[in-house]
């Protein structure tokens, strides 16, 4: 279905005509449902560049616009103060390639022009073109956008030896996780309410969570509506399973490429109900773990021990051919998660003991198929019956939290990953 698109306008005193113009062509084309005008207006309206262009940025990070046209003398001055806004991606171009590429290789929601650079009926005629393109998720180049927020985000940008652009691991395993599936007890209107909710809750200017990576996992119909629901926020959209193959006569399976193709950015692989209830050992987890590392998401790998009051030592050692086959099978440049349920916690009233999650954490993480990738790539969360305060407790040995049904209210999955970040 055709986008219909909320645009923000601005401009200062310099870009005022052609503001005007553009917008009345905007308001007259039947992809756009509404136009916002932020100003500046004609008259004696002197107000600078800077407040215009934020005031619009800020509609699109907040979700109030899905994107923004800004015009000032040059087209400069707008977008380097539109890009002062958390989450904002601001170009200034000037012809049809650039217009473009400013939206499928760089996801830029904002366009600026200079009404003292370029002709009116060419900076009408790139509006129009602008509306006309939208950004694949799936592309090779949202792996690119991704760096930029990791960027903006405190991230280091390194090369790799292969000279491609990598994010400094050593940052990255400081950020936290916390995430949630909604296994099949969400209709389809629930998850759509429930993703609208955690927008509302969750602003991409909310700087308190900024370094937490959060991901909500619905069923496989709800999926693609709920990335679409989620596209304009950090917040990750996850699927519950995969196959192991990317194509072929696999009726009733769901490959991974068609999973990233919707959106997906993490899956998860290897939960006990799956190995209980489908027989899945570790061979098959790990086969599906790689097919959600080549398609360049993020493996969720579910681990833990069956026997309940095992020991420490046991419970690691129950634990470790879970992990050494799913890590062995990814690649080495794939940032990996572990999700750490004892099984016999899984929908328990109570979680496992504080010191029991912490020691055994601690014997996954020095365990040598760890120990060997590079540093930051493994993050591991507890999902045993999570719920709030534990986290607080547990968050020396934690990077996240995976929780359960405590986490299908909203203001409470919110509430929690609130404690994370600030733990």
């Amino acid at each position: 279905m055709a986008p219909s698109w909320r645009i923000a306008v601005g401009c200062d005193e310099a870009g005022i005509s052609y503001k005007e113009a553009i917008k009345a062509d905007l308001e007259s084309d039947g992809r756009v449902s509404q136009v916002i005008d932020v100003g500046s207006f004609r008259g004696t309206d002197k107000t600078a560049y800077p407040a215009r262009a934020a005031a619009a940025a800020r509609l699109v990070a907040e979700g109030k616009a899905d994107r923004a046209l800004l015009v000032c003398g040059t087209g400069l001055g707008v977008a380097i103060s539109a890009n002062k806004i958390k989450g904002i991606r601001a170009v200034t171009a000037h012809d049809s390639f650039s217009v473009e590429r400013s939206v499928l290789s760089n996801n830029a929601q904002v366009l600026c022009m200079g009404e003292r650079v370029v002709g009116l009926e060419l900076a009408r005629r790139l509006a129009r073109e602008w509306l006309g393109y939208e950004f694949d998720a799936t592309s090779a180049s949202a792996l690119k956008v991704d760096e930029i927020s990791r960027l903006e985000d405190g991230g280091e940008e390194v090369l790799s030896a292969g000279g491609k652009s990598t994010i400094n691991t050593a940052t990255m395993s400081n950020r936290r996780l916390v995430g949630l599936s909604t296994k099949m007890y969400f209709s389809l209107s629930r998850t759509r309410n429930f993703a609208t909710r955690l927008v509302e809750l969750l602003p991409p200017t909310d700087k308190d969570i900024s370094q937490v990576d959060i991901f909500l996992i619905p069923d496989f119909i709800s999926l693609a509506e709920t990335a679409t629901l989620l596209k304009s926020t950090p917040i990750w959209t996850g699927a519950q399973d995969c196959s192991w193959d990317d194509e072929g006569a696999l009726t009733g399976e769901v490959s991974a490429a068609v999973l990233r193709e919707a959106g997906a950015r993490i899956v998860m692989v290897g939960h006990a109900e799956r190995r209980r209830l489908m027989a899945e050992d570790d061979s098959i987890v790990a086969r599906k773990a790689a097919a959600v590392s080549r398609n360049g998401m993020v493996p969720l790998i579910c681990i833990g021990e069956v026997t309940a009051g095992a020991d420490t030592a046991a419970a690691v050692s129950e634990c470790r051919p879970q992990i050494e086959a799913a890590i062995g099978a990814v690649s080495a440049e794939t940032d990996v998660v572990l999700a750490y349920e004892p099984v016999w916690a899984i929908g328990a009233d109570r979680p496992a003991g504080d010191d029991h999650v912490r020691a055994v954490v601690d014997g996954i993480r020095r365990l040598d198929c760890i120990a060997r990738r590079r540093q930051g790539s493994v993050r591991v969360v507890y999902g045993g019956s999570a719920g709030p305060g534990l986290f607080g407790r547990l968050s020396c040995s934690l990077d996240g939290l995976f929780i359960g049904r405590f986490g299908h209210d909203p203001e409470q999955f919110v509430r929690t990953i609130r404690e994370v970040a600030e733990a």
